[in-house]
């Protein structure tokens, strides 16, 4: 598989320099757990790939691989205590076992930490540009987020708006780690924006792809309870779409079910008939084509589009 697994060793190596034996202890302990929970690495793999796209040396592209890693995770840290979630990949989430304000705290170090990463990261003239995008990243990843909370408590969500949603929470993360590595090795404005726009569509399929998951997966592989978007009434494209079909007073009755088990088994007998689970797998596929055609339009040669083929191909596959 191409440099992927290089990538992922590169760093690793390097990523565990950061950080370390820093005080206060209680502040970094939480950052160095879920640091070492694993993880996909999706983003900072991205954001060396686009380097590597451009420029033969990694070494500018680590800094920032670790700020959106730091960022990601961040991110996870504080979703987690506003889902109540206890578990992520597998383990106890960081305020499960340091507390909430632990986490918070932690999570707001690794925020601030990003920053100082990005910073490093840029030794050309993008450097103003980096950090725009950056904040601009950060600003949507919140509303994402906000948009994500609000929905729970709202009976209806249009798919637009859903889509709208991952997009802000999931895929924007993803097209500004691919963008900033290629932003180091001095990719040219037009293939920035292509890249981005790869990112943003292969962003979208891969959330539509972990809604999937998170209701069909399995919970040793997938590292927390299935069916927990069911339980946490979040509207993702199963219920939306079951929605669009005609499910509301079914739907409404589920939500009235008080035992978890039944609840889940319910929703997964009314995403059936509605034939939600075939229309995810249908739409995650829209927008994978999509990400595709964003690639025929880089100025690079046809190898490293390979390489792009193969790592949105790798995201599709995955089990977890």
């Amino acid at each position: 598989m191409i440099a992927f697994q290089k990538y992922a060793e590169v760093f690793s190596a390097y990523a565990q320099d950061q950080l370390t034996d820093q005080a206060p202890e209680n502040l970094y302990l939480p950052i160095d757990y879920i640091l070492s929970l694993g993880g996909k690495k999706i983003r900072p793999l991205l954001a060396i790939l686009g380097r590597n796209l451009y420029q033969e040396s990694l070494e500018d592209a680590l800094p920032i691989a670790y700020a959106v890693e730091l960022f990601h995770n961040f991110s996870l840290m504080h979703d987690d205590i506003m889902d109540d979630a206890h578990l992520r990949r597998g383990k106890p989430a960081v305020h499960e076992k340091f507390g909430i304000n632990a986490a918070i705290l932690s999570g707001d170090a690794m925020f601030a930490h990003s920053f100082a990463y990005i910073n490093r990261g840029f030794k050309n003239d993008r450097l103003f540009d980096a950090l725009q995008l950056f904040c601009n990243t950060s600003i949507q990843v919140c509303e994402g987020q906000q948009l994500d909370v609000d929905f729970e408590t709202r009976d209806l969500v249009t798919q637009d708006e859903y889509i709208q949603m991952i997009s802000y929470k999931t895929a924007v993360l993803l097209s500004c780690s691919i963008a900033l590595g290629a932003m180091t090795g001095g990719a040219s404005d037009q293939d920035t924006k292509s890249l981005y726009d790869y990112a943003i569509n292969l962003g979208i399929a891969f959330q539509i792809h972990d809604d999937y998951l998170d209701t069909y997966g399995q919970s040793e592989l997938v590292g927390k309870k299935v069916g927990g978007d069911i339980l946490q009434n979040k509207k993702t494209i199963l219920w939306i779409r079951s929605l669009d079909k005609g499910f509301k007073e079914r739907i409404q009755e589920a939500l009235a079910i008080k035992d978890d088990s039944t609840k889940i088994n319910q929703f997964l007998e009314i995403y059936a008939d509605a034939g939600a689970d075939q229309f995810a797998l249908s739409l995650k596929m829209e927008y994978f084509n999509k990400a595709l055609k964003n690639i025929d339009t880089l100025d690079i040669p046809d190898l490293k589009k390979e390489w792009l083929y193969q790592f949105a191909q790798n995201l599709m596959d995955r089990i977890y």
